[in-house]
């Protein structure tokens, strides 16, 4: 797992891992998030309980 999506994964915030990163913009990581590392959004959002649904 590639150290930016370790970080998130251990409860890092973005901006946290952004400036880890150097990026100046919160959308280079939310890019790589969404377009490069999808399954680690998926899998995240599967372990998450939803309450009421």
């Amino acid at each position: 797992m590639p150290r930016s999506l370790s970080s998130l994964a251990q409860g890092t915030p973005i901006n946290i891992v952004r400036d880890d990163f150097g990026h100046t913009s919160l959308a280079v990581p939310d890019r790589y998030l969404r377009d490069v590392a999808p399954q680690a959004v998926i899998d995240t959002l599967r372990a998450r309980r939803w309450d009421g649904a």
